[in-house]
């Protein structure tokens, strides 16, 4: 698929909590009952211990954004659009590479704040809460997440993806759990993109441009 590399744009930006955002462990605290039913996810940033985004998180919910945008009565399904498999790929024997990858977010340490938030179930069919059913949830009510993404031998693809993170800053898209209850808005912060296009024989760039305001980014694509 990426025999010749036609161009490639790297994007770096700030992922900024504008509300409580909840990305869970998935590990079991019930050994420990002073502890919360559910951690923030963490991982390693420079050898310090942080706050994380994984890049598939954010590349899942990107896809399912682009995806409504292009089949937004679900009528053909997303793995049958050509467009979304080109450009986020998919798994198994026949899988296709994807033209985008975006990397894993990590939380600036000096920047988060975060607070045990309290959920509990509710019967369905009664509309109260279930017996035995609170759980204590820890999430980030502040928080700047260095993100970014790399995309490979685009057209309008570029334009998509920066669509979608438009959406991110109107709160349209979210990230992480309980969306529904309001949590997981966040806004663009501290954009930067570099686009490369066209390679010489010493594989030298011919052309390079660079966009310091995700404002200027966007405008340019819209006017290509």
């Amino acid at each position: 698929m990426f025999e010749k590399l036609k161009n490639v744009a790297i994007a770096e930006f700030d992922l900024i909590a504008d509300g409580p955002i909840l990305v869970k462990s998935g590990k079991s605290t019930k050994t420990n009952p002073t502890l919360p039913d559910s951690f923030f996810l963490r991982g390693l940033y420079n050898g310090e211990e942080t706050l994380v985004i994984p890049g598939s998180t954010i590349k899942g919910v990107i896809r399912s954004y682009v995806s409504d945008t292009f089949d937004p009565e679900k009528k053909c399904g997303e793995n049958k659009i050509p467009e979304i498999i080109k450009l986020f790929g998919f798994g198994g024997k026949k899988g296709q590479k994807s033209m985008i990858s975006f990397h894993d977010a990590y939380a600036v340490p000096e920047t988060v704040v975060t607070n045990i938030r309290y959920n509990i179930a509710i019967n369905k069919l009664t509309q109260s809460a279930k017996n035995t059913t609170l759980n204590d949830l820890e999430v980030v009510e502040q928080g700047i997440f260095k993100a970014g993404f790399r995309l490979i031998n685009f057209d309008d693809e570029l334009e998509w993806i920066l669509n979608a993170l438009k959406e991110v800053d109107t709160g349209l898209i979210r990230f992480g759990g309980r969306r529904s209850c309001g949590f997981g808005k966040m806004r663009i912060g501290d954009f930067c993109l570099k686009i490369s296009e066209g390679y010489n024989a010493d594989l030298s760039i011919k052309n390079e441009q660079e966009f310091t305001s995700f404002e200027s980014a966007l405008k340019y694509v819209e006017g290509k």
